[in-house]
């Protein structure tokens, strides 16, 4: 039918540069709102092993104070307040680990996003908006 062929023109022609913006844009949304709900999900989880491992590290450091303070000897007394330390000395750590991989990862998901605007605008610059959409075969003619 030619008729398909000249309304595929038309399209091509007229109507796909129109749309293709308002195309690319969503696309860079939905990009973007994955990129969020990533960095969201990585981050509580990040948050809920962090929290986790820096309480698992208090308790094991109040603990040793406990055992510091029940000591029988000097010996167990010092040994049980080294171990408190190093405790103490490991939650603090992991919470400032944590917070640099948090600050890390949010800088990494900001650049993922910017690379795929770019890339999306690239794209429609390298080529023109009509090139890609002109290499999808027309409508086959019935007879």
């Amino acid at each position: 039918m030619p008729f398909l062929k000249e309304i595929w023109a038309f399209f091509v022609k007229h109507i796909w540069p129109l749309i293709w913006p308002i195309i690319r844009d969503t696309m860079v949304q939905v990009v973007g709102d994955i990129m969020k709900w990533i960095r969201k999900k990585i981050s509580e989880t990040m948050q809920k092993n962090s929290e986790q491992q820096q309480k698992d590290a208090q308790t094991e450091a109040h603990d040793a104070t406990k055992r510091a303070a029940n000591a029988k000897t000097r010996d167990e007394k010092i040994r049980a307040e080294a171990e408190a330390e190093t405790w103490q000395k490991i939650a603090e750590k992991l919470k400032a680990d944590n917070e640099r991989l948090k600050s890390e990862l949010k800088k990494v998901m900001e650049e993922a996003g910017e690379r795929a605007q770019e890339r999306i605008d690239a794209e429609s610059v390298k080529r023109s908006i009509e090139k890609p959409f002109l290499s999808l075969p027309e409508p086959e003619e019935r007879q």
